[in-house]
């Protein structure tokens, strides 16, 4: 009678043991050890990985140096490069974009990495081969292109999407719930037009942080930033809540430095005041003689004023129009 009772006792353990590895087919590749007791190091992973299968992991691209003299992303995925430093429902693969100009410490060698990408680009030199591999690399492989940018502009932490699907602006969004002094911006160019390596994958997001020199590592920005990128790649981009009212920029054109004259100089009025509207009659420009011109114009919101990078092209600032943000 004993024999019978715990054969019939074994028997309803083996059945319910045989469910559990049913559903959790993970726990079926475990030692014994394993099984009953403390999980071994190695086994870990696989576990948490399973125990996440409810939300499909993103495949998720964390570019750095694009650009090879803004640091702070360089930072970023160097550090992370050895090992993420948080536990993430997300396959994420940090690479440096472009280590030849980082080496030297050149935004590029030939051509800029960041404007090499789509069916409008027309990139050069080295730029051209690195944008080849790149393309290659990312295109069909990734789900998520996060690709970290400075400025030497007054922008503060601003995402630009070079996107315009759900994802991508639901990422930006999240950010902004958190973090509600981040700046959300629409690309002048989006999907299949952009130029930007952040447009390689399905949902992109582009970081610009600043004001910060060029080969310069802010330590409060790159804590921050850390800090924000930690906060997204932890979270399982499911639900949000959509905050009633808030808005966001669309980019229309560039401003560029007066031809004639001159050489003129952003006005002391207009430096360092990013995302503050500028309206008929504002003084934009002055010469070393004080001479000052105003805008004639309607009414617009700058940024990337005085960028460093686009002297050379003569572009003073970036344009844009505040507008409603979406809703989910």
């Amino acid at each position: 009678m004993n024999i019978q009772k715990t054969f019939t006792i074994l028997c309803g353990v083996f059945f319910l043991w045989s469910n559990f590895i049913y559903d959790n087919p993970a726990v079926a590749s475990l030692p014994l050890c394993g099984m009953f007791g403390k999980l071994p190091s190695s086994q870990k992973g696989k576990i948490m990985k399973k125990a996440s299968k409810e939300h499909t992991p993103l495949r998720i691209a964390l570019i750095g140096g694009t650009h090879g003299n803004e640091r702070l992303g360089i930072e970023i995925v160097s550090h992370w490069s050895h090992a993420i430093p948080f536990e993430t429902p997300h396959i994420i693969e940090p690479m440096i974009a472009n280590q030849k100009a980082v080496d030297s410490g050149l935004r590029f060698i030939d051509y800029d990495l960041n404007r090499s990408f789509g069916k409008n680009s027309t990139p050069s030199g080295y730029e051209a081969e690195r944008a080849r591999e790149l393309t290659e690399k990312i295109s069909g492989n990734f789900d998520l292109v996060i690709d970290l940018h400075t400025t030497t502009s007054h922008m503060g932490f601003t995402i630009i999407l070079p996107k315009t699907d759900p994802l991508s602006r639901r990422a930006a969004l999240y950010l902004k719930t958190h973090f509600p002094d981040i700046t959300i911006i629409e690309s002048l160019r989006v999907d299949e037009n952009s130029l930007f390596i952040s447009a390689l994958a399905p949902s992109g997001l582009l970081f610009e942080i600043g004001p910060v020199a060029n080969n310069i590592v802010n330590t409060q920005l790159l804590l921050t930033l850390n800090t924000i990128l930690t906060k997204l790649l932890t979270w399982d981009f499911g639900e949000i809540n959509v905050p009633k009212s808030w808005y966001y920029y669309k980019i229309v054109d560039y401003l560029y430095y007066p031809k004639e004259g001159g050489p003129y100089y952003i006005h002391p009025e207009r430096e360092g005041k990013d995302f503050v509207a500028v309206k008929h009659g504002d003084p934009l420009f002055i010469d070393l003689n004080g001479k000052t011109l105003v805008y004639e114009g309607e009414e617009f919101y700058p940024f990337f004023i005085n960028e460093a990078a686009y002297r050379l092209s003569r572009i003073a600032m970036y344009t844009s129009k505040k507008m409603e943000g979406w809703k989910e």
